[in-house]
């Protein structure tokens, strides 16, 4: 098990990240979005934005329901404590 001092840490890949930034700025285009995240396939691009739509909507709906990620490992503490 982790030190509790550690964090744990869920980041987006590189890619991601290019392409949230290049989305932020402007581009749109899935082609330069692909270059600009050094993608080979403009495929690619389109599994990331899945991927990055699915976790705001899976965020989204645990907000909703006043769920947020200090009550989950709160509650899973209390499960795996002695």
């Amino acid at each position: 098990m982790k030190d509790d001092k550690e964090k744990i840490s869920i980041a987006d890949s590189p890619e991601d990240q290019a392409i949230l930034d290049a989305v932020d700025a402007g581009v749109n285009d899935p082609r330069e979005l692909a270059k600009l995240a050094g993608m080979k396939k403009v495929a690619d691009v389109y599994v990331a934005l899945d991927k990055l739509s699915l976790r705001k909507q899976f965020h989204a709906a645990l907000a909703r329901a006043d769920i947020d990620m200090d009550f989950i490992v709160t509650k899973l503490k209390k499960l795996w404590a002695p």
